[in-house]
């Protein structure tokens, strides 16, 4: 389910929404040790965490999306207020220093690059699955090859 609704009209849920994320991002490191794990513990650990920390990276992604359209639209409007209440015609690439340097688009920007770390962190916490899982079926497999050389 999108979270954009959560944002609020003018943005005001962002903080909260970013608290919550951060939150459940702070136990990754427990979530992604083996060290004091049995290997049944491990395994089953294994079919959960990827699928939340996909679902919650999937939900990041979404939101920025959402997050670029909204600076897109603030340099759009600073766009066009600079256009229509300027004495004199302004270069394109002036008119983008102007509005880069405006402090409405430069708030939204730092909003968007805050949620886009969020998602670059739970990305990376998904490829750190995908990883474990690739290392607990090298334990497996050697376990298993273990068992077999065992004589009866």
């Amino acid at each position: 389910m999108s979270r954009i609704h959560d944002l609020g009209l003018k943005l005001e849920g962002i903080p909260q929404l970013l608290d919550e994320y951060e939150t459940a991002f702070d136990s990754i490191e427990a979530n992604l040790t083996l060290k004091g794990k049995t290997l049944d513990h491990a395994l089953k650990e294994q079919s959960t965490w990827p699928i939340y920390y996909e679902m919650r990276k999937s939900e990041l992604r979404t939101i920025v999306k959402y997050m670029d359209d909204q600076v897109n639209k603030v340099r759009g409007q600073l766009t066009r207020k600079l256009v229509e209440n300027y004495s004199r015609q302004l270069g394109e690439r002036l008119l983008g220093t102007y509005v880069d340097a405006e402090p409405e688009y430069v708030k939204m920007r730092e909003l968007y690059l805050e949620v886009e770390e969020l998602y670059d962190k739970y990305s990376a916490a998904a490829e750190a699955f995908t990883k474990r899982g690739f290392a607990l079926r090298d334990l497996t497999t050697a376990r298993v090859h273990q068992i077999q050389d065992s004589s009866l």
